[in-house]
């Protein structure tokens, strides 16, 4: 990928933390100041422990940085093999994805550790990108939720509409949300 060419390029391709390239993140990619969609009050999503055991084992990425919360797919590992640990890890994932989670937590989860990578190492102007790890708990929810509701459904439901990840991915996913709640796809 180009993120990984950038990485080990000689200057390794990474911005080091200043206030002009803060400053240009800031201006290119501000952050969000609109809340995210809330799921419906009324919705109760159910993550069977084959189906979460199944998104650790055979969909998280092997070997990839932790972001804030510190877990790796290799630490979730050791929890799905342990029949305990994946009960509660199943109730954490039905709990997260009907919403039952404080705004602290689900902030948490969508936080990540920004770095700014060259974007073209010949050139002299900031060109930074950000690049962050994400959550493999997050990650996990988000394979568990495909999985529960339906891959069928979900193309069924985006397929009329074009949902671009930089800015309309909550827009998506209070879609799916409220689809789920009517059961309109059935």
């Amino acid at each position: 990928t180009k993120a990984f060419a950038v990485l080990n390029e000689a200057d390794n391709g990474v911005y080091p933390p200043s206030p002009d390239v803060v400053e240009h993140m800031q201006e290119k990619f501000p952050p969000r100041t609109d809340t995210l969609p809330r799921a419906p009050s009324n919705l109760q999503v159910t993550a069977k422990q084959g189906v979460v055991k199944k998104a650790v084992l055979k969909r998280l990425a092997r070997g990839k940085a932790p972001s804030l919360d510190g877990w790796t797919r290799e630490l979730l590992v050791a929890l799905v093999l342990d029949a305990e640990c994946l009960t509660q890890l199943a109730a954490m994932c039905s709990d997260l994805l009907s919403n039952i989670v404080d705004a602290v937590t689900a902030a948490r989860l969508r936080s990540s550790p920004l770095f700014a990578l060259r974007k073209n190492a010949t050139t002299t102007k900031l060109d930074g990108r950000p690049v962050g790890p994400e959550s493999a708990i997050a990650k996990m929810v988000s394979h568990v939720g495909l999985d529960t509701i339906g891959r069928e459904c979900i193309q069924a439901i985006l397929s009329k509409n074009q949902f671009g990840i930089r800015s309309n991915v909550e827009h998506a996913i209070h879609r799916l949300r409220t689809i789920w709640t009517r059961r309109k796809y059935l």
